[in-house]
């Protein structure tokens, strides 16, 4: 399910910031939000424009993302790039030692309940990812941004 090419195309191994990113897929393609819990920071901020609203807080993230999920059959990601802030122009927050920015590039495969509608878009995540008290970083954000434009009003 995961590859370890990186923005050049090279073979390299994850980072443990980006190790931890790629593990929150596999938790939500199996749909194991307790899990996914332990991974997140309790302040965490999602933001995907499948939902309504950004949501703020483990509770709050991991509500949304069952019911979201609510009507989705089965989801599974195609992890085809994963790079980190050294791919990418350092931003204030990177200026925190302790905080990481990692983006993730996939194939995003969605079959939902009641119906043979399978779905197929193309995504890039970011994540931020920061290290707390413990000695492996925990997810603090996630944003979504599908390959297609949002609705227009």
């Amino acid at each position: 399910m995961t590859t370890e090419n990186d923005i050049s195309g090279e073979k390299r191994k994850y980072t443990p910031s980006e190790e931890i990113a790629v593990k929150s897929f596999d938790l939500i393609s199996l749909k194991d939000f307790n899990t996914l819990g332990e991974i997140l920071s309790d302040d965490v901020v999602f933001k995907d424009p499948h939902f309504p609203d950004v949501l703020e807080g483990k509770g709050n993230v991991l509500t949304g993302l069952g019911i979201g999920f609510k009507d989705v059959d089965s989801i599974r990601f195609n992890i085809r790039v994963v790079g980190n802030e050294a791919n990418t122009p350092p931003t204030a927050s990177d200026m925190n030692l302790n905080k990481k920015s990692i983006f993730v590039l996939t194939d995003t495969y969605t079959s939902l309940r009641g119906g043979p509608i399978n779905l197929k878009i193309g995504q890039v995540f970011y994540f931020e990812t920061i290290v707390t008290n413990a000695t492996e970083p925990i997810i603090s954000r996630i944003e979504a941004y599908p390959d297609y434009p949002p609705p227009s009003d």
